[in-house]
């Protein structure tokens, strides 16, 4: 509300409706984009009696049917009216139209109008992998990778909840880059079983603000939240050891207590954030290189013993 001498003028921005009108928007588009699939199918179903959809494999500049590519053929020839933002984001697997995004809305958008989510990943080497079992994927030294899928880790409150077993496996790593730069993810819990969280695996995560760290991680790597402007709160556990470049640029987060285990922090560990006090349960100088790039020098760091 804005108040002047004899006036009052209220002022409403209605961030509500702004969602509702993309939505319908996205809808709306997806929906042609996927009445057009359909009706393509159907036309080489009329005209070859032998054509078998699920032998049908569509990304943006490939076509292939059973195996082999079909020159001049693209997503635009079964999508003749898709754009290239759609481009990016369907492709048809075994004769499926599948959605990929980033964006958690524009998921469970694309799911309400019918419209699979893809649950596939491609490997170093170019081979098809799925990760049918909740839509998650784990090394085999139980690190956690990620697609856009996983995305559906994250509730509708914007918590995101890592599994401690994937399909048998034990997650022990939350891999380099696994969230990195998805939006949505307000706040972060970590199982037990994880020992490391690898470099930039939430680096750069808009909405991110409270991560907590269980007993049982040893080392936090490199840039793992660099640029976490939105980071208020992180709580690191009394078995890690090893921290890296990992608070860079966390402009809001103020306050850090580092557990005494720690042995190790980076130099330039909290350069360019927002904290104003650090305290660390050991003795004075018990670590290296205080204050590790943070700007408020001795008088905010507090050795706690």
């Amino acid at each position: 509300m804005i108040i002047l001498v004899g006036v009052t003028v209220t002022v409403s921005i209605n961030g509500g409706l702004f969602d509702s009108a993309k939505e319908a928007r996205f809808k709306e588009e997806l929906s042609v984009f996927n009445e057009e699939y359909i009706a393509y199918i159907a036309t080489e179903k009329t005209m070859d009696i032998n054509f078998d959809e699920e032998k049908l494999n569509i990304a943006r500049e490939s076509y292939k049917y059973d195996g082999e590519e079909i020159e001049g053929k693209t997503i635009n020839t079964a999508i003749p009216s898709i754009s290239e933002k759609y481009a990016e984001k369907l492709e048809v697997i075994k004769g499926e139209l599948l959605f990929s995004s980033t964006d958690i809305k524009e998921l469970k958008w694309a799911e309400d109008i019918g419209i699979a989510i893809n649950p596939y990943v491609i490997d170093e080497n170019g081979g098809l992998k799925s990760n049918d079992s909740n839509l998650y994927l784990v090394d085999e030294n139980g690190g956690l990778k990620s697609n856009d899928s996983n995305l559906y880790l994250v509730d509708e409150t914007g918590t995101l909840i890592i599994p401690s077993t994937v399909k048998g496996i034990t997650v022990t790593k939350i891999n380099n880059g696994t969230f990195a730069k998805v939006a949505g993810i307000k706040r972060v819990i970590i199982p037990g079983t994880v020992k490391e969280i690898g470099s930039t695996a939430f680096m750069g995560c808009p909405d991110l603000e409270v991560v907590i760290i269980p007993d049982g991680v040893v080392e936090i790597g490199r840039y793992a939240f660099h640029f976490k402007h939105s980071l208020t709160s992180v709580t690191i556990p009394n078995t890690v050891t090893t921290i890296g470049q990992s608070f860079q640029n966390c402009t809001s987060l103020q306050t850090i207590r580092i557990p005494n285990s720690v042995t190790s922090i980076a130099e330039g560990c909290f350069s360019n954030s927002g904290l104003t006090r650090i305290e660390i349960d050991n003795t004075e100088g018990a670590i290296e290189g205080a204050p590790w790039g943070c700007t408020i020098g001795d008088r905010g760091i507090f050795w706690l013993r």
